[in-house]
């Protein structure tokens, strides 16, 4: 091997290594929660307008699993009765509003997917469970009572979110929940005896949420 050979042989070698360089320095991060990461988030939700809510929630990555990252969270929600509870109030003499309070726990699973435009987005299905806190309020000529109660809640769902950086999020999921129990009324004004389906209390309806927030220290590359 003459030395021109040697010297065109050793520039094509370098090249290489150093394109290969450069490629993996360019490679994208990946979105995907990993266990130990940390994410906070406020809520924002409507139930098809009959109801609205927003709250406050946690997720910790906790276990890899297959090529996606198993999860575990807590939320806190307020819930309005809105178009459910507006629309029989102007059609009656009946008025009646209710608010509730919940506290769920969340699992999850986490996972990305390839290609053009899911580069900044972690996708992810959830079971949620808790309890929830409802007090309602019901108003006619006759009589006025108050009614608390509590009860499981029970949901699942689907959804995901978009990383404009590393550390903040934005996304949206869509929820299947439902809850049941019994409440404790009692009467401010007037006369009134309660029966038992007036005691007992089931709700179910899907529900699209929006939110935003921060998971703490960003995330790895692949």
């Amino acid at each position: 091997m003459n030395a021109r050979t040697f010297a065109l042989e050793s520039i094509l070698l370098a090249g290489c290594l150093g394109g290969g360089g450069v490629a993996g320095a360019q490679a994208p991060a990946s979105p995907l929660l990993r266990p130990g990461q940390v994410e906070l988030r406020l809520d924002g939700a409507v139930a098809l307008l009959l109801a609205l809510e927003g709250g406050v929630g946690v997720e910790v990555g906790v276990l890899p699993l297959f090529s996606g990252t198993l999860s575990l969270g807590a939320a806190f929600s307020g819930e309005l009765c809105a178009l459910a509870c507006w629309v029989p109030n102007a059609f009656s003499e009946r008025d009646t509003s209710r608010w509730e309070r919940s506290g769920v726990g969340r699992l999850g699973y986490h996972l990305t997917v390839s290609g053009r435009g899911f580069e900044r987005a972690d996708l992810s299905a959830f079971v949620l469970g808790g309890v929830t806190e409802p007090h309602t309020t019901v108003t006619t000529p006759e009589y006025r009572f108050q009614g608390v109660g509590r009860g499981p809640v029970l949901g699942l769902g689907l959804g995901g979110k978009y990383f404009p950086s590393p550390r903040f999020f934005l996304g949206t999921e869509a929820r299947v929940r439902a809850s049941w129990g019994t409440s404790e009324s009692t009467l401010t004004r007037g006369t009134h005896d309660f029966t038992d389906a007036e005691r007992r209390w089931l709700r179910y309806g899907v529900s699209a949420t929006f939110f935003v927030g921060a998971r703490l220290g960003g995330f790895p590359a692949r």
